[in-house]
């Protein structure tokens, strides 16, 4: 299918121009996914409401993620890359593609937000224990 679509559209669907940017972004992107699902958790432990309804801003996030920042405004574009999960896609696609717009912005970004997401879910997961601990099973939300 690569080769197909590569044929039809005159690019090469298996070069990379950045491959440490490609890495950079996946491991950005995994630590903060495991840290909202983190923060999650915790907190439909707490309001018995199902970590689906919480979810939802997962979609709008991945709305964003489509959105190319070449056409937004300089102002725009650096209140998008700090929003979560925005800026490590934005250092793939600058891995797959020969763009290389914004490179220590999405960076710094990527930093900032990952570190206040674990800080975060760090806070919910120890809130969380406490609330059990005072508790006991009767604390925990029904799902």
């Amino acid at each position: 299918m690569s080769m197909l679509m590569g044929e039809m559209f005159g690019v090469s669907m298996f070069m990379l121009n950045e491959p440490w940017m490609l890495i950079l972004g996946l491991i950005f992107m995994a630590i903060q996914g495991v840290a909202y699902g983190v923060t999650l958790a915790s907190i439909s432990m707490r309001t018995s409401i199902p970590h689906s309804f919480l979810d939802i801003l997962n979609f709008a996030v991945m709305g964003l993620l489509v959105v190319p920042l070449e056409g937004l405004p300089e102002a725009l574009r650096l209140f998008i890359v700090f929003i979560p999960y925005v800026a490590p896609m934005q250092l793939m696609k600058r891995g797959i593609s020969s763009s290389f717009m914004m490179r220590p912005e999405l960076i710094v970004s990527c930093i900032t937000i990952t570190s206040v997401m674990i800080l975060i879910s760090i806070w919910q997961t120890k809130k969380t224990e406490r609330w059990i601990r005072r508790h006991g099973v009767k604390g925990v939300g029904f799902m």
